[in-house]
């Protein structure tokens, strides 16, 4: 799944951004002090206690259950600082500290462009965003959007053949087949 990650520190970074109140940066500063997932998980209560804002750890057997469904659905997780995590988000300090990805992950080593807009596109609109897409896919760049009606299902549209990530900010709650050879499905969210 991650190459050399246990599943034990799988779980336990899955458990530290799913704790209410930390972000991608303060699980970064956390590993950065404490060295393992499991030992930020340790020092939490104490630091909750010392900065006087409650912190409740996400619950193990909520974060084993959430690994479960990403296996079952052919998803895998992709830890921010392991080799498999796209290299284009690496230099940005609030970049996702787990993405969820199920698909061809080789897309997230292509150069990429975004297209997004209005959901209720009028069909030149559609037409133009499928155009664009197909063009840019064509120069061998991944087109990036939301999955949503509208403009972002015409960019998908247009990028099949070359190649499609969509980013989606919730999480895989439930099995989505994905039959397609060059598209790939990012899942972003956090909280317990």
């Amino acid at each position: 799944m991650l190459g050399a990650m246990k599943d034990t520190d799988l779980l336990d970074r899955l458990r530290l951004i799913r704790t209410n109140n930390i972000g991608p940066i303060t699980c970064q500063h956390l590993l950065k002090r404490y060295g393992t997932a499991r030992d930020a998980l340790s020092a939490i209560p104490e630091l909750s206690a010392r900065g006087g804002r409650k912190l409740k750890l996400c619950p193990l057997d909520t974060t084993e259950r959430e690994l479960d469904l990403i296996r079952k659905s052919g998803a895998e997780l992709l830890c921010h600082g392991q080799e498999n995590y796209p290299a284009a988000l690496l230099p940005f300090d609030d970049a996702p500290f787990i993405l969820t990805a199920k698909g061809h992950i080789t897309l997230l080593n292509r150069g990429a462009c975004a297209i997004v807009g209005a959901r209720n596109a009028s069909i030149n609109a559609a037409r133009l965003a499928e155009k664009l897409a197909t063009e840019i896919g064509q120069q061998n760049f991944v087109v990036i959007s939301g999955l949503a009606r509208g403009i972002d299902a015409a960019a998908h549209k247009g990028a099949l053949k070359s190649g499609t990530i969509a980013v989606l900010a919730t999480a895989l709650m439930r099995s989505i087949p994905l039959k397609m050879p060059r598209f790939i499905m990012l899942f972003v969210n956090r909280g317990c």
